[in-house]
């Protein structure tokens, strides 16, 4: 169990991987009333950053079925560490293990590498779940990964997954989850004698505006996310 089905560079599709992937893609379908738009943006191969809004916990499964291609995910350490069990399955899904109590270097370097390789991952540049539907402020992480990498980045729209499975809530319940996937974008290191912080942040504020422009109504809602988190 475990072993790659197809085997690629970065994020690789094991059949741990591939069973989880077709359980959620059956969920989603058949549950939650699931809509995708704009998948042909999604490049194939070479390495890519999956940047989407963070309305639920199960945004990474959904991006993840969504999508042809294997992707890694970022996850929170203390995950680890349990069950034998449950840390073998995350690593089979391609979960990377991040602390997010402090600066990360070694995931950090695991995620790069990852892009390296032409693999690709879901990101959220807000850096945590919303707690009200909104979208909130951008991050700076996002902003440095894709100029660190190079890697193409695709805005993503979730819309739904509040609805169906808010901030602290353990049921799953009946709704319509949709997601939109836009054009690749590309970014570029800041000049030299350039603030990399501020430079790296500026691009994360970019791609949340990408996210926010894939729905009607999503611009506003953006906005009273960030007015309301100031």
């Amino acid at each position: 169990m475990g072993a790659p089905v197809t085997q690629r560079r970065g994020s690789p599709m094991t059949a741990m991987y591939w069973l989880s992937r077709l359980v959620a893609r059956l969920v989603a379908r058949l549950y939650l009333n699931w809509e995708r738009r704009g998948c042909e943006h999604v490049p194939r191969a070479g390495a890519l950053l999956l940047a989407a809004n963070h309305q639920s916990l199960i945004d990474p499964a959904l991006i993840g079925s969504a999508v042809a291609r294997p992707v890694s995910f970022l996850a929170r350490r203390t995950l680890w560490g349990h069950r034998r069990l449950f840390d073998w399955w995350l690593g089979s899904c391609n979960a990377v293990p991040v602390d997010q109590e402090r600066a990360d270097v070694a995931s950090l370097k695991r995620v790069l590498r990852i892009l390296q390789q032409g693999g690709a991952l879901v990101v959220f540049p807000e850096g945590s779940r919303t707690y009200d539907g909104t979208l909130g402020p951008a991050r700076p992480g996002v902003g440095m990964l894709a100029c660190r990498s190079a890697a193409a980045v695709v805005p993503v729209l979730i819309e739904g997954a509040f609805e169906v499975l808010p901030r602290g809530s353990s049921h799953l319940r009946r709704g319509m989850v949709r997601l939109s996937f836009g054009p690749p974008l590309r970014f570029g290191e800041a000049p030299p004698g350039a603030d990399r912080a501020a430079h790296y942040l500026a691009v994360s504020e970019e791609i949340m505006a990408r996210i926010a422009a894939l729905s009607e109504g999503a611009p506003e809602r953006a906005r009273a996310g960030a007015a309301n988190a100031a």
